[in-house]
């Protein structure tokens, strides 16, 4: 589905509520080089409590920038994704001829390739580039991350150096969990 609001325009809706400001939402668009930015917002109050966030110093709103370039993702974490949201009969993998694969003819429509990105960052498989937080301002922290993902899919030195970053204590980059080579 295609985002509709001003701000939105080129991304799609990966999932929100009308009311996106209280239950979260997530946007993907695709880049010029092929790999995807995802817009994911959290109203960390509605996942935990206010007065738990409080008592951790957790502020109410935050908004995490991805990035996932499927093709670089392993065939073995592609069906990790897809079983985990239910959809291990679909078997996809990415092709040498740029097309993608379901069991062993062309993608099938019902399976498209933002199908496929949900479900591997419902799997956790996509870099965390940057995040931008607020205790008053949902609106201001999404409009912050959407210029940072639009400037990025501009800049292919500054996002070459946002997917390098040291993303976790054991080394890893944000570039190893977009493609969900962690560990």
């Amino acid at each position: 589905m295609r985002a509709t609001h001003r701000d939105l325009r080129g991304w799609i809706e990966l999932s929100a509520d009308v009311n996106w400001e209280d239950y979260g939402g997530t946007w993907a668009r695709k880049g010029p080089d092929g790999g995807w930015y995802i817009v994911k917002f959290e109203n960390q109050y509605d996942l935990s409590s206010e007065k738990e966030c409080r008592l951790m110093g957790v502020p109410q709103y935050l908004c995490e920038v991805k990035y996932c370039n499927i093709p670089d993702v392993r065939d073995n974490e592609i069906a990790g994704a897809l079983k985990y949201v239910g959809m291990e009969e679909y078997i996809i993998y990415y092709d040498t001829d740029n097309s993608w694969r379901y069991r062993g003819r062309k993608a099938s429509p019902e399976v498209p390739e933002v199908a496929l990105l949900d479900a591997l960052v419902s799997y956790g498989i996509a870099g965390v580039l940057t995040s931008f937080s607020s205790d008053t301002a949902p609106v201001g922290i999404r409009k912050q991350a959407l210029k940072y993902a639009r400037d990025l899919m501009k800049d292919d030195v500054a996002l070459d150096e946002a997917l390098d970053q040291q993303a976790n204590a054991y080394g890893n980059t944000v570039r190893d969990f977009a493609r969900g080579q962690i560990g």
